[in-house]
Formats: C-alpha cells, sequence, structure tokens
C-alpha cells in the first residue's frame, strides 16, 4: 500500500477513435518516478472519464519499450 503522495504527470495521448484517447502519464511517489499508467479516455453521451487502466512498474519499463520498438511502422 503507498504512503506517499502520489501525482501523474501526463506524458501523451494517442487518438485510437472518436470517442477514446489513450493516455500514459508517468507515476511519481513523494516526486520519485515508480512507473507508467496507461489508460484509456472515454467521451460518449453515456460517460466520459478513464477506464480501468494499467500501471507498468518502473522496473518493466525498459522491457515495454523493447515491445513498442518491434513495431514495424512500414
Amino acid at each position: 500500500m503507498t504512503t506517499g503522495k502520489v501525482t501523474f504527470h501526463g506524458l501523451g495521448n494517442v487518438r485510437v477513435s472518436e470517442s477514446v484517447d489513450i493516455v500514459i502519464a508517468e507515476v511519481k511517489v513523494d516526486d520519485v518516478t515508480t512507473g507508467l499508467n496507461i489508460n484509456s479516455h472515454v467521451k460518449s453521451d453515456r460517460y466520459t472519464g478513464y477506464t480501468r487502466g494499467t500501471f507498468i512498474p518502473l522496473e518493466y519499463v525498459a522491457d515495454f519499450q523493447k515491445i513498442i520498438d518491434k513495431v514495424d511502422l512500414v
């Protein structure tokens, strides 16, 4: 359980549809980076806000980056 001050610093977002953005934020506890938070943000008539996302601890961010680097954008 986290007992320190938790803050989120938005790094960027990607629009995946008219009503959904993927938002990536750096998570800090007491001003120390602990990982990344990846969420969907939905905008609709019935609901506007974040859906359940995922947290990637700092020690696994490099592994996540290696997977992203494998994407062939051609």
